[in-house]
C-alpha cells in the first residue's frame, strides 16, 4: 500500500493539496469567513476526516471498497485523522471479523506539515475510549508500529492562521474588495491560496477581486502575481515563491538603476525589484497576462 500511494505521489504534494482542500471546504470561507478549527462547531470537525478522505480518494484515483469507502491495491481501507499526533482513534473491532488497516493522517495548521502512514489494528491497538467519540484511542504501541508512507511534509500554508492579525484586519474592512486589497498589502512575499481570498472577501467572484486589486495596489507599487506563464517565472526571478495553481504572491517592487546588480526581474519594458523600506513608492509595472485579463 505505501509503494502504491508513493507511486501517486512521489513528492507528496497530491496528498497535502488533499487536506489542504478538506479543511477549506470544512471552513467553507466564503460563506462563513471562518479561517481556523477553533472556529468550528463539533459537528464539522467530526466531519474533516470524511472529506479528507474523499479527497485522497480522488487525488490518488482510489477505487471505491466493499466494507469502507475505499480501497488500496484490492484491499478496503479506514481512515482516521486527528490534529494531535496522539489522538488518533479506532472503530471497536467486531468478533470474527478480521481488523482492516487504517489511514492515519495527522495535519497541524500552526506548522503547516501533514504525516499520512497506514496501520492493521492488533490486539494491543485500542486503550481508552476518547471522551468526544466514545472510540478507542491509539495506544503508544500503536502509534509505534504505524508505517509512515509521509513524516512531516509540507502541508499547504494557511496564511490567515499564519498571520491572524492582517487577517482579522483584512476581514474588517467595509468591502470585499477592500479586504482582498489589504490581504495582499499586508501579506507581501508570501504565497496566498486562493481559499484565504475567498475567505475575507466572503463574495462569489473572488477572482476579479484579485484583478481589481492589482489596479489599486499598483498605485502603492505592488504587484500581484499568479500562476499563468509568465507570473511564476517573474517571481522567480524576483526571488520570491513561484505561484502554484490557485495561489498567488504580492510585494512591492522598485525599478532598478541602470548598472544596478542584483536580483530583479523585466517587467513592462523596465527591470525592476523587491523595494525595501527605505524605497520610495512608485506605480508598479504593468504584469504581462494571458487572455481576458486572467487571474
Amino acid at each position: 500500500m505505501k509503494g502504491l500511494i508513493q507511486a501517486a505521489d512521489p513528492s507528496g504534494a497530491l496528498c497535502g493539496n488533499a487536506i489542504r482542500n478538506a479543511l477549506d471546504q470544512a471552513y467553507d470561507g466564503r460563506r462563513t469567513g471562518r479561517w481556523d478549527l477553533t472556529q468550528l462547531a463539533k459537528a464539522e470537525t467530526a466531519q474533516i476526516g470524511a472529506l479528507i478522505e474523499v479527497w485522497l480518494q480522488r487525488v490518488l484515483g482510489l477505487d471505491d471498497g466493499i466494507s469502507t469507502s475505499v480501497q488500496i491495491g484490492g484491499y478496503d481501507i479506514a481512515s482516521t485523522w486527528s490534529e494531535r499526533i496522539d489522538g488518533w482513534t479506532l472503530d471497536r473491532p467486531v468478533p470474527g471479523e478480521r481488523e482492516i488497516p487504517y489511514l492515519v493522517i495527522w495535519a497541524n495548521e500552526e506548522t503547516s506539515r501533514y504525516s499520512l502512514g497506514i496501520f492493521r489494528p492488533g490486539p494491543d491497538s485500542r486503550g481508552v475510549s476518547s471522551v468526544d467519540r466514545g472510540r478507542p484511542r491509539f495506544t503508544q504501541i500503536a502509534i509505534d508500529q504505524i508505517l509512515w508512507v509521509f513524516d512531516g511534509c509540507a502541508l499547504p500554508t494557511n496564511v490567515l492562521i499564519k498571520h491572524p492579525e492582517s487577517a482579522m484586519a483584512a476581514v474588517g474592512q467595509s468591502s470585499g474588495q477592500a479586504a482582498v486589497n489589504a490581504l495582499f498589502r499586508q501579506i507581501q512575499g508570501e504565497l496566498v491560496h486562493h481559499s484565504a481570498v475567498e475567505t475575507v472577501a466572503q463574495q462569489i467572484d473572488s477572482s476579479k477581486r484579485i484583478r481589481d486589486a492589482r489596479k489599486h495596489l499598483r498605485r502603492e507599487g505592488i504587484v500581484i502575481l499568479g500562476h499563468y506563464r509568465p507570473q511564476p517565472e517573474i517571481a522567480a526571478s524576483l526571488g520570491l515563491p513561484s505561484p502554484r495553481v490557485g495561489t498567488f504572491v504580492s510585494h512591492r517592487l522598485a525599478p532598478m538603476e541602470a548598472g544596478e546588480l542584483g536580483t530583479g526581474a523585466e517587467i513592462d519594458g523596465g527591470r525592476w525589484r523587491l523595494a525595501v523600506s527605505d524605497d520610495p513608492v512608485s506605480l508598479a509595472p504593468v504584469l504581462p497576462v494571458q487572455g481576458k485579463d486572467r487571474s
